[in-house]
């Protein structure tokens, strides 16, 4: 930043016009001859007034010099790429609680596993605004009842003949036939 300064108090050094330049052009009617500079004089000066523009916009940023200014655009681009690398956990997450809570709602309504992904598939075309995954899962069973673990047993209904009775049955049925 000194050098920057120095190089800039030079520039403004060599470009400054002397006061008997000015006087002289001020009472002469006549033109003043255009000052020329060497190619390093002029390389100079085109330096200069770019660190001073660059100088000017650091400050107007509120950046003292280049390299904070590299060290904030360091610690921009990390940050960045750890939002972007947050946001792809954050949606691996989300699509793993949403498995997690279809397979409990799977479990809760009791369907079979061998059925449960093909239920899933057909709820989760129907699901809309209206109609949430739990109350498509359960039209769909109502729909398929052989999916659910409940209907593979057979349910019996009264109760089973005694070896006894059994024999009192037919002893009473053979004889009317």
């Amino acid at each position: 930043m000194e050098e920057e300064q120095a190089i800039i108090a030079t520039t403004t050094e060599t470009t400054a016009v002397p006061d008997s330049a000015e006087k002289s052009t001020e009472s002469a009617p006549s033109t003043p001859e255009p000052e020329t500079y060497s190619k390093e004089e002029y390389k100079k000066a085109i330096q200069s007034s770019q660190s001073k523009a660059k100088y000017e916009l650091l400050k107007e940023l509120g950046i003292n010099n280049v390299q904070e200014f590299k060290n904030l655009k360091g610690i921009y681009d990390t940050s960045i790429k750890e939002k972007t690398d947050l946001e792809a956990k954050q949606n691996e997450i989300t699509e793993k609680y949403k498995e997690l809570q279809s397979d409990l709602l799977l479990e809760k309504l009791g369907v079979s596993d061998e059925y449960k992904q093909d239920l899933l598939t057909l709820a989760k075309n129907k699901v809309d605004d209206k109609h949430t995954l739990e109350d498509v899962s359960k039209d769909l069973l109502i729909k398929y009842p052989q999916w659910t673990k409940y209907t593979a047993e057979k349910i019996k209904i009264g109760t089973e003949k005694t070896e006894l009775r059994s024999k009192e049955y037919n002893k009473y049925n053979s004889d009317k036939w």
